[in-house]
């Protein structure tokens, strides 16, 4: 499954930052940081199995898997009807219900670096693809949408912890505002609350055990 994959790649980059403690220890992050984000990053780290089986689990379906909204354009049909056009199908491929979703949620967020309130965009879009869904003639459970969206943003996301790299760096941090467009310390802020909710979606499949 190419979830598995893209999981491991993002683990090849961005892991280590997990176990750096000089970046954890940078009075920029301090100042912006939970006091127990390391210490649950670590614990579903830990657990990551239990994640992927979990994700394992839930139905499949053909996926873009790169459903951003860079790559989603709205078009107006000859009829007047609004339409929305995908492009960038260089990924397609089987993936479970809800992954989608989660890019369409999570990536738009992550690759844009908006500061959006992530709960109204979950409550706009579920609805909308369950129903996408049902119109299509799938009859199948909305809890299914709701723990693949959940466990594949989670597995996609929970870790990209790249925007820490910079913190012991002037010189970084200058780089990530040049390309980022504002402050680094807006975009560490933004890198921690989008975390925190992506743990929040993750942690309860690891208390239940399911």
């Amino acid at each position: 499954m190419r979830l598995r994959r893209d999981f491991r790649e993002l683990l090849a980059h961005d892991l280590r930052r997990l176990d750096d403690d000089a970046v954890w220890s940078e009075p920029i992050v301090r100042a912006v940081v939970d006091g127990d984000l390391r210490g649950r990053l670590r614990g579903a780290w830990a657990r990551r199995s239990e994640l992927l089986e979990a994700l394992d689990r839930v139905p499949l379906t053909l996926c873009h898997l790169d459903s951003f909204r860079g790559n989603l354009f709205s078009t107006t049909k000859p009829s007047g009807d609004a339409e929305t056009v995908a492009v960038d199908w260089s990924y397609v491929g089987i993936g479970p219900l809800g992954t989608d979703l989660s890019q369409l949620v999570i990536a738009s967020i992550f690759y844009h670096g908006d500061d959006h309130d992530v709960r109204r965009l979950e409550s706009a879009c579920l609805p909308s693809y369950l129903a996408g869904l049902r119109e299509s003639g799938w009859r199948g459970s909305a809890s299914d949408v709701h723990t693949g969206y959940a466990l594949a943003g989670a597995v996609r996301f929970l870790f990209v912890l790249g925007v820490l790299r910079a913190a012991p760096s002037a010189e970084y941090r200058a780089r990530a505002e040049r390309w980022g467009g504002t402050p680094y310390e807006t975009q560490l802020a933004l890198n921690v609350k989008r975390t925190e909710h992506l743990l929040g979606l993750a942690e309860p499949f690891l208390r239940n055990g399911t």
